[in-house]
């Protein structure tokens, strides 16, 4: 079976991978990874009259996954691996080419005599 999503490139609970603003308040915060894999921020930044911004945001699975997978690569935790993209699939055969079908040819209409050739008089 394969691994599920949120679970590729796992990352310990609580670091942090990315340093982003806040979309409330524009102050610097830190980008954490949660228990569930997912990427996601609390601002504790307070505005000018002492109020807590309180502003959060998560991301899912998909993009904490690219995330993820960057912060990894960043990090030498893994190595980047890149395809080539110039490539055949198979060097060995030659490519294949597409068979022309022949048409069907239509099929002549029985000529009918009488109204009573269907019942065989």
């Amino acid at each position: 079976m394969a691994t599920p999503l949120k679970r590729q490139f796992e990352v310990q609970q609580g670091t942090v991978i990315k340093k982003g603003t806040c979309s409330g308040c524009k102050k610097p915060v830190k980008l954490k990874v949660a228990s569930s894999q997912v990427v996601y921020y609390h601002c504790p930044h307070c505005d000018e009259d002492a109020e807590p911004c309180g502003h959060h945001e998560r991301w899912g699975h998909v993009d904490s996954l690219k995330m993820r997978h960057a912060w990894m690569i960043a990090n030498g935790k893994i190595a980047a691996v890149k395809v080539p993209k110039d490539e055949a699939a198979n060097l060995n055969r030659p490519p294949i080419r597409a068979v022309e079908t022949p048409k069907p040819e239509p099929k002549p209409e029985p000529k009918k005599v009488s109204d009573y050739d269907e019942y065989g008089l």
